[in-house]
């Protein structure tokens, strides 16, 4: 499934507030639960085959949503981000002027002040080959 992303939407499906409930009417897709971990807020729904995973906060309103290629894919400012080549993406943030920092860690290419985090494994090594398999959005406010 193809999801777009804006400064103003945020991403298709999801604006800033939707609780649990009105995520899981919107996609109407069948869900997993993943059990609260110390590192989850609350517990995390799985939808698809891997497509995308939905962190909520302590009211279950949608914090993170974090898409999976190949079963997802992101179009950011008209240029398609996440199941494409690390080369691919980098040339598609340049030709729109969008800046990224990559984490310390090196497996974290960050967009959009920090909103839009690619999880690419040795990202700094310039592996301009790696596929970009992952992405985390933040939809809060």
């Amino acid at each position: 499934m193809e999801f777009f992303y804006s400064d103003q939407n945020l991403l298709t499906a999801f604006d800033a507030g939707l609780t649990r409930d009105e995520v899981r009417q919107a996609l109407g897709w069948p869900s997993k639960v993943l059990p609260k971990t110390p590192f989850n807020k609350n517990e995390v729904d799985v939808f698809g085959a891997a497509m995308m995973r939905v962190w909520y906060d302590e009211k279950w309103t949608v914090e993170e949503v974090e898409l999976y290629s190949p079963a997802a894919s992101l179009v950011y400012r008209g240029e398609q981000v996440l199941g494409v080549s690390m080369g691919c993406l980098k040339l598609a943030l340049s030709s729109i002027g969008e800046e990224w920092i990559i984490s310390e860690s090196d497996e974290c290419l960050t967009i959009a002040g920090g909103r839009i985090k690619f999880t690419v494994p040795d990202v700094a090594e310039d592996a301009l080959s790696t596929i970009v398999r992952a992405v985390c959005i933040s939809i809060t406010p």
